[in-house]
């Protein structure tokens, strides 16, 4: 089966809000694929500006089956207060 590959950087949407982005990522990550079985996430690195893991790099990987996995991640990262860069 095809699988699209796509790499994004996540962050949090304010600099100064104190929100754990790779703790955040990891509940979201266990979500995603128990909601869509065909989409594959992991986090490829973490990083930071002098905070704790103010951002985090993910490899998502999708059928054409699971699409929608994709704007689902999206959204419940800005519910969150993190964005897709």
């Amino acid at each position: 089966m095809e699988r699209t590959v796509t790499i994004y950087r996540c962050a949090r949407r304010e600099q100064q809000d104190n929100i754990d982005v790779e703790g955040e990522i990891a509940g979201l990550n266990r979500l995603l694929e128990r909601r869509f079985p065909d989409c594959t996430v992991q986090v490829v690195c973490v990083g930071d500006y002098g905070q704790s893991s103010q951002w985090v790099t993910v490899d998502l990987e999708v059928t054409p089956h699971s699409l929608a996995c994709t704007p689902w991640y999206a959204a419940e990262l800005a519910r969150k207060g993190i964005v897709l860069q």
